[in-house]
């Protein structure tokens, strides 16, 4: 299990947490959503394309549950930058829009910043750790 995931182990609860869930949820849906319709209008011949919005599809609910949040969250920025620049038939104003992959490009930092939050899968795998100082 690895211990060096979460520096200090800050899972904060409460109204923050319920915040953090909040932007996971939104940030992770709205990139799940996007390439979704994304898979399906992309034409079985572009196997490469079809396996990388696959992929951020999956990161998109990896990310709304909080599991591996902040490499979640980095592989989500690169996600809706990949939106801004990658050339494709259905066009970025059509179904997410540049203004709204930047303010996903944020979000997306701003959670691999923060972490998940109590509420998430992350907090129930690494949990909070107790230290205990000896009076010795």
């Amino acid at each position: 299990m690895p211990t060096r995931l979460y520096a200090f182990h800050v899972f904060p609860n409460g109204w923050p947490a319920t915040g953090l869930l909040l932007l996971r949820v939104m940030t992770g849906a709205t990139l799940a959503t996007h390439y979704t319709l994304r898979l399906r209008s992309l034409s079985p011949d572009t196997p490469a394309a079809l396996a990388c919005d696959a992929i951020l599809v999956v990161n998109g609910v990896c990310l709304a549950a909080g599991f591996l949040t902040p490499l979640s969250s980095l592989i989500t920025a690169a996600g809706y930058l990949w939106t801004i620049w990658s050339p494709n038939d259905v066009g970025v104003s059509v179904l997410v829009g540049v203004q709204a992959a930047f303010f996903g490009v944020v979000n997306a930092t701003a959670l691999a910043m923060l972490g998940p939050g109590a509420l998430s899968i992350d907090s129930a795998r690494f949990g909070r750790r107790e230290i205990v100082i000896s009076s010795d």
